[in-house]
């Protein structure tokens, strides 16, 4: 469910602020429409503004989501003078038991329910209603990426490695990330002990889910006031610290690619905020997920994240709390009886199928287990060839994005590619993104198109990365391009004139104009003249 509409009830004391609708006389909250791409929590500030004449940039708690429209709630200390526009009969402050009649029903029905939890608003987040991040009364909610699965490159051991998705995709898995640290960057040692997790320590996470891709996901409670800034404003990502059971290197061959398979994990020590993950697997930071990063955000090389780690470090207590650790062994025993119980449940149906079993026949039984081997031999060959033509492609598609060094024919032909993409991102007010280092130009020309398939109706939902013929991805580009002009020049509205600034391959600027050309002449035309009259004296 998408949010369409929201608004602030501002609350000082016992006092809440509403506005008088002229439509009906009815009164309510400040608040309406969110724009396409618009944030929620900016539309309802901007509709503050624009209604009662109040900035209001302090944070935002979201109270209700009825239907589409969600009501965020902000205490002021102060109650502030509204000055209204045309759409509002009045506005004023009331006391909470005496609120003026009529009431708008969607408010009334906010009042009269129960403030969204901390869980709620998690899992408003985890499905898409309410965007990431969310503040909420004393932390910031984000939705964070956990661990991927499947084939990775770890760059620092220069090898390929698989993590097997039967042991993360899973319920038992989930349960596990309720409650995991959420730290700055890994500690030298790698694992937390008492003086690392005082220092690192931001938040914890819950609510985790798989998402489609096979990455596990979760939110994070953030209660680190500098970090949660960090996060929102900087494209990060995530690392988690997984311990395995000690076990012999298990190495395979691919098509002559070495894969590191790893063993089932034993301990799930933490997920660290970093620059760059692994599970990014070689592509953009994802792992962090802010929907209010503007579109071209800064991109933050490793020194000044970790000069802003230390910034935060400074103002950390040196200690953790001790009831932290009394909450994991709590925790910890709780799962170790839980598990105990298990396995007395488990063996007491075994004993009393085995019983059932040797009732039916010891020939019956025989012919079940046949069938059974049989089945299972038959599945596993089903599924080791499934996953090895999965590790196949997967592997393949790595190998694609390591960095390797250009030839001169194919810098010329990324510069190429960027020259022509920046005439088409100029007609939205844009420049191209530069190629990536050692970034190929098929990869790098279909990286452009993937940012402007939006505005091709016949390519908008095709998926530009099974394309691998170059000619094809030709005439997919030249439609994408020219559909992406013709937008732009759509977008001018009627009588007036947008000039476009870019750069040619020189690097010359070249202006271009887009829209109605009398709307730039119009100041220098003349008035229109006509005769009143002939003088006929000599």
């Amino acid at each position: 469910m998408a949010i369409s509409g929201s608004g602030i009830m501002f609350r000082q004391g016992e006092f809440v602020f509403l506005i008088q609708r002229s439509d009906d006389g009815m009164w309510c909250i400040p608040g309406g429409d969110v724009a396409p791409g618009e944030l929620a929590v900016d539309a309802a500030r901007r509709e503050v503004q624009e209604k009662v004449g109040y900035q209001y940039d302090g944070p935002l708690t979201p109270e209700s989501v009825s239907g589409d429209y969600l009501t965020l709630r902000a205490t002021v200390p102060d109650q502030f003078d509204a000055v209204i526009n045309d759409e509002s009969l009045g506005a004023g402050w009331f006391h909470i038991d005496d609120l003026p009649k009529p009431l708008h029903q969607p408010f009334a029905e906010v009042l009269s329910g129960q403030s969204l939890n901390e869980t709620e608003v998690a899992a408003l987040i985890a499905d898409g209603t309410l965007s990431s991040p969310q503040y909420f009364i004393n932390m910031w909610m984000f939705a964070i990426r956990v661990t991927g699965t499947g084939v990775t490159w770890r760059s620092a051991d220069q090898q390929m490695t698989f993590r097997n998705p039967d042991d993360y995709l899973t319920p038992e898995f989930l349960q596990r990330v309720a409650g995991l640290p959420l730290i700055w960057l890994h500690p030298e040692k790698n694992t937390l002990d008492s003086d690392e997790f005082a220092k690192r320590v931001i938040g914890t996470l819950t609510n985790s889910w798989v998402a489609d891709n096979g990455e596990v996901w979760a939110i994070a409670r953030v209660y680190d006031a500098e970090a949660a800034e960090i996060m929102a404003t900087r494209q990060l990502s995530t690392s988690p610290t997984v311990k395995f059971v000690e076990v012999p290197d298990s190495i395979i061959e691919i098509d002559g690619q070495p894969l590191l398979v790893e063993p089932s994990p034993e301990l799930l020590d933490h997920v660290a905020i970093c620059e760059q993950g692994v599970w990014d697997k070689l592509l953009a930071p994802t792992g962090v997920k802010s929907d209010s990063i503007p579109n071209e955000a800064e991109k933050m090389d490793e020194e000044k994240f970790v000069q802003m780690f230390n910034k935060c470090m400074d103002a950390r207590e040196a200690k953790a709390d001790a009831e932290a650790e009394k909450a994991k062994a709590d925790a910890e025993a709780k799962e170790k009886e839980e598990k105990a119980e298990k396995a007395d449940s488990e063996a007491k149906e075994a004993e009393e199928a085995k019983a059932d079993a040797e009732e039916k026949g010891a020939k019956e039984k025989a012919d079940a287990e046949a069938k059974e081997k049989a089945d299972a031999e038959e599945a596993e060959r089903l599924a080791k060839e499934k996953a090895d033509s999965q590790l196949r492609n997967e592997i393949a598609e790595l190998r694609a994005r390591i960095p390797t060094e250009l030839s001169d024919s194919e810098r010329n032909e990324v510069a190429d590619a960027q020259v022509k993409a920046d005439s088409v991102f100029s007609g939205f007010g844009k420049r191209a993104p530069i190629p990536l280092s050692g970034e190929k130009p098929l990869a790098y020309r279909r990286r452009l198109m993937v940012q402007l398939q939006e505005h091709s109706p016949d390519f908008k939902t095709v998926d530009l990365s099974s394309i691998a013929d170059s000619a094809l991805l030709g005439f997919a580009e030249k439609q994408i391009y020219a559909d992406a002009q013709k937008s732009a020049s759509l977008s001018v509205a009627p009588g007036t004139l947008r000039e476009i600034k870019r750069a040619d391959a020189t690097g010359r600027q070249i202006s271009t104009f887009e829209g109605d050309p009398s709307a730039a002449w119009a100041p220098f035309k003349a008035g229109k003249r006509q005769v009143t009259g002939f003088n006929n004296q000599a």
